[in-house]
């Protein structure tokens, strides 16, 4: 699954003051979503389809993983966005991946290879072997891996 899909489709959803935003259902998406919510920039994770949320749980199954999705509670403070961009650092033609040293460079606001440091009040997130993680545990629990992208 091509995240920058979902950086886009989340990008515009809060330019246009949506309340919740649809994404595919996959194992990556939901990494990535959850390090959202549990950053601040989300205010709720759902499964549901094509229509909306499911009001009661519903079992994928593989007559019906085509129509499942994430829906998104998008969060808005005092009428703006809370989330005001992301953008991805790693690209299909070019992939970011750094060590943790490098990461902690990184994370400090230090340009490390051809990558401009984070700013502050932006959050990395990065793909580990452990899977799709803030930059912060990422640094935590010594892992390099992929920086998928930059968040404010």
């Amino acid at each position: 699954m091509q995240l920058h899909y979902v950086f886009s489709h989340l990008q515009n959803s809060f330019r246009a003051r949506k309340s919740l935003a649809s994404v595919p259902n996959c194992n990556s998406v939901l990494e990535l979503c959850a390090v959202l919510y549990h950053q601040g920039f989300l205010s709720s994770i759902q499964r549901g389809d094509i229509h909306g949320p499911d009001a009661l749980p519903t079992i994928t199954t593989r007559q019906n993983v085509a129509t499942r999705r994430l829906w998104l509670g998008l969060k808005y403070f005092e009428g703006k966005p809370v989330l005001h961009y992301i953008r991805a650092v790693s690209k299909p033609s070019r992939k970011v991946n750094l060590t943790p040293s490098e990461l902690l460079q990184f994370a400090k606001g230090r340009k490390v290879s051809f990558v401009n440091g984070l700013e502050p009040a932006e959050v990395g997130i990065v793909e580990t072997k452990h899977g799709i993680m803030s930059i912060d545990d990422a640094i935590k629990n010594n892992l390099g891996g992929n920086v998928i992208c930059r968040v404010k």
